[in-house]
């Protein structure tokens, strides 16, 4: 992707919000030059002849026509070093008569900015980097009055290469082919400098209430874990965005501000924005820490994506160890409501733990039973051991009716369900119950202490969160990237180095050969 590089950073206690640039597009084009004209693409700011191979074409006839070596159209088109195929589209760099690379021509654009409510000439400056005589030159309509709501300005955008904006996914695709080709991925030992960019929720521009302080506990822990890495003698650059809650804001970011030699990104929060930004990560090659959500799709085949929640599938195998080692002599039974919709995550967990159970030949009971049947449970029960209960719903609001049945039949048999690590912030009526999770119950003494005095005496407020602590969530994962930063790429081993954090235990594992990472640290809790 090509990037205009201006930019602006604004400080807002605690959050650094680095404001919008500008991605420059320019339109292909057919020029003439090497004595030949084809249809050109615009990539990495060079210009490429698209050319389609005729029959009984090969590398020499391409080299005659076009003047280049064969080791070139092999460096540009990775899929032709087996040979040349009629049919096949190859990328051929257009030189100048001396030899040169050709570098597209910039053109002047703009793009248009609509004024808020109480933005000022100074804040539209800033934001573009762009003088007040420049301003005013190209907005006439606006001189020797005060700006309105609701006024559009033309905001001139510098001069670049580009690509069609039509074209944009193709050229994209092109260009991350010939980086791959041209560029192997860097090894980044004994690194000292680091640029990471935070994508996060703060919902800045909403009213007080909306602000969602999960997030800024964690961005606070982390920015505490980047100041340690700084002591110790690391160059930290710090990028903060407020991505809100939607996917068109996430876009608006990834499209239209300086993402240069970033080292790595954090966030986003949202489920609906995570594709967006694995695919950035996958194009730019950006180690990309996902910190709260468990299923991020495309992970299997993109490298550069780490998870750091565990997914279902670690969970169902850890429920696996628990149930065939620790409680392997307990009455297991299933409950499961025939109403649930087959994509019910509850559903999903207890299908394939069930095959897990078998092969490892431990007996379970499976009882159908309506929500509200309450009847049924008491036969299933063994009144001399104990008894697990796992239901096939997370959706805890349609199990009231057995869950206090449950509780009920607690004073004659010992029951125990297992909870979904999701259930333990409701306040909803639970038998004995033990769950998974990748958070500790308690903090080793000493660390914490230091921490929470750090933490205190930096911001001067205490976090409200609770189980998890995102602070510390923050804290931990920062703490592992610099811990793990200087060390070549996991591919060989297949994972990175354990990590002890204040909350939680790291360490990120390969989840195919060809995919990203997933910490699979799960602790099993009564």
């Amino acid at each position: 992707m090509l990037i205009q590089k201006n930019r602006s950073i604004y400080l807002v206690s605690p959050v650094i919000i680095c404001l919008y640039l500008v991605l420059l597009a320019f339109p292909a084009s057919t020029l003439h030059a090497q004595d030949t004209e084809y249809p050109v693409k615009i990539i990495d700011h060079h210009k490429f002849y698209e050319y389609t191979v005729q029959a009984r074409e090969g590398f020499f006839r391409l080299k005659v026509k076009f003047k280049v070596s064969e080791d070139e159209i092999k460096r540009y088109n990775p899929e032709a070093k087996d040979g040349l195929r009629a049919g096949m589209k190859v990328l051929i760099p257009v030189y100048d008569e001396n030899g040169n690379h050709v570098k597209a021509v910039p053109e002047q654009r703009f793009k248009e900015h609509i004024v808020e409510r109480k933005q000022t000439l100074f804040r539209i400056r800033k934001l573009y980097s762009i003088s007040e005589e420049e301003l005013l030159k190209h907005n006439p309509h606006i001189r020797g009055r005060s700006l309105q709501t609701g006024d559009v300005l033309k905001i001139p955008i510098a001069g670049d290469a580009g690509s069609d904006p039509t074209n944009e996914t193709a050229v994209q695709k092109q260009k991350a082919t010939i980086e791959q080709a041209a560029t192997p991925p860097p090894v980044r030992m004994h690194k000292r400098h680091f640029r990471i960019a935070f994508l996060l929720p703060f919902m800045l521009d909403q009213k007080h209430e909306s602000t969602d302080s999960r997030f800024v506990e964690f961005y606070s822990g982390a920015l505490l874990a980047i100041n340690e890495a700084k002591a110790k003698g690391r160059t930290i650059e710090v990028f903060t965005f407020d991505t809100e809650k939607s996917d068109l804001k996430v876009m608006e970011i990834l499209h239209d501000t300086l993402f240069e030699n970033i080292d790595m990104i954090v966030g986003p929060a949202y489920s609906n924005q995570v594709p967006l930004v694995c695919d950035f990560a996958r194009i730019h090659r950006i180690r990309t820490l996902i910190p709260f959500t468990s299923k991020v799709v495309g992970l299997e085949s993109n490298e550069y994506i780490y998870q750091f929640n565990p997914g279902q599938d670690t969970e169902i195998n850890k429920l696996a160890e628990v149930l065939t080692t620790e409680a392997r002599n307990a009455n297991l039974i299933f409950i499961e409501n025939p109403y649930v919709a087959i994509n019910d995550e509850g559903n999903q967990l207890v299908s394939q733990l069930k095959v897990l159970l078998r092969n490892h030949k431990t007996d379970f009971k499976s009882l159908s039973i309506d929500p509200s049947n309450t009847t049924a449970l008491r036969p299933a029960l063994n009144p001399s051991g104990e008894n697990i209960i796992i239901f096939n719903t997370n959706r805890i609001g349609t199990l009231s009716a057995q869950m206090r049945q449950l509780i009920q039949l607690s004073d004659s048999f010992q029951v125990k369900i297992y909870e979904p690590f999701s259930w333990r912030t409701l306040k909803a009526e639970k038998p004995a119950s033990f769950y998974l999770s990748a958070f500790r119950n308690e903090y080793p003494d000493k660390t914490y202490e230091e921490y929470m005095q750090k933490f205190d005496s930096i911001f001067g407020w205490l976090p409200v969160t609770e189980n998890p602590r995102y602070d510390l969530l923050g804290y931990d994962l920062l703490n592992y990237y610099f811990s793990t930063a200087d060390l070549p790429a996991a591919s060989k081993a297949g994972h990175y180095p354990k990590y002890e954090g204040i909350q939680s235990t790291i360490q990120f594992e390969k989840a195919t050969d060809k995919g990203g990472y997933i910490n699979k640290q799960l602790n099993h809790y009564e």
